[in-house]
């Protein structure tokens, strides 16, 4: 019986490592990253040659935005981590293990992260400034909770919507008055009331930029028209508690509830 045991998990073992393997995020992870030169202005900020003038705006904003998320998340950072700042697009996606083309301005990946060149030259609102702060916020929570709290218990709207309010992201391409319209006229997703660990980004049936501007308008709501309850929501998924069982507990009606008095008070 143990032999079989001890075949049966070597099997399990070497099946999981394959899959590993296989992921694009992973095959990043282990890339070298002995190319990048660390900042003389701050060190946890690490970059590629060609790209000190990125790293030095980086470096210059990066204590005012860690101090910005954890005022507006109530919680400090639990964990050192390092900022890897990108001379391409090309060499931001492959250490990031995006797919050749991808326009990502920046992500958090394994307790760091990374930025793009194209957070610098973005053409809507954001700047290198809103990207990084975006990214905090999701660190944040990684480093205080890990991968399977948050992503088994904090719904992917939330987590979204929580980034973009603190860092003023998300949505770019899509105003107010066009998601307003979108609710009035029925084209809206449905928030869940927990996280999908299987699925990272769940698909909410409707385009990125006004999936992002309706989870970023409907936290808004939360965080503005019940701050005591937001704030409370917050500090208890901090210590681990049911994201849903504590926002039903602080505002007093569920998720679903609280979601269609939002929509009514867009009309």
């Amino acid at each position: 019986m143990k032999k079989i045991l001890s075949i049966s998990l070597i099997i399990i073992l070497g099946a999981s490592t394959i899959l590993l393997s296989r992921n694009p995020r992973v095959r990043a992870l282990l890339l070298s990253k002995k190319h990048f030169i660390p900042s003389e202005l701050d060190d946890r900020v690490h970059y590629e040659p060609n790209a000190e003038q990125y790293a030095k705006d980086i470096a210059e904003f990066l204590q005012f935005a860690i101090g910005k998320v954890e005022r507006e998340q109530f919680s400090s950072f639990k964990k050192s981590f390092k900022v890897f700042v990108f001379a391409s697009q090309e060499s931001y996606n492959k250490h990031f293990g995006d797919p050749p083309g991808s326009p990502s301005r920046g992500g958090s990946l394994f307790g760091n992260i990374y930025i793009s060149p194209r957070a610098f030259n973005f053409e809507e609102q954001d700047t290198h400034k809103e990207t990084l702060i975006h990214e905090l916020s999701h660190l944040n929570l990684r480093l205080a909770l890990g991968l399977s709290s948050i992503f088994g218990n904090i719904p992917f709207w939330f987590r979204e919507g929580l980034a973009d309010n603190v860092a003023n992201t998300g949505g770019e391409l899509v105003s107010d008055s066009m998601a307003i319209i979108a609710f009035r006229t029925g084209n809206s997703f449905i928030p869940d009331e927990k996280g999908r660990f299987l699925t990272l980004i769940p698909d909410y049936g409707m385009q990125w930029p006004m999936f992002k501007k309706q989870g970023k308008m409907f936290v808004r709501y939360l965080r503005n028209d019940c701050p005591g309850s937001f704030r409370k929501l917050l500090i208890a998924i901090y210590d681990e508690d049911s994201f849903s069982t504590s926002f039903s507990k602080f505002f007093g009606k569920n998720v679903i509830e609280m979601w269609q008095q939002f929509i009514d008070s867009t009309f």
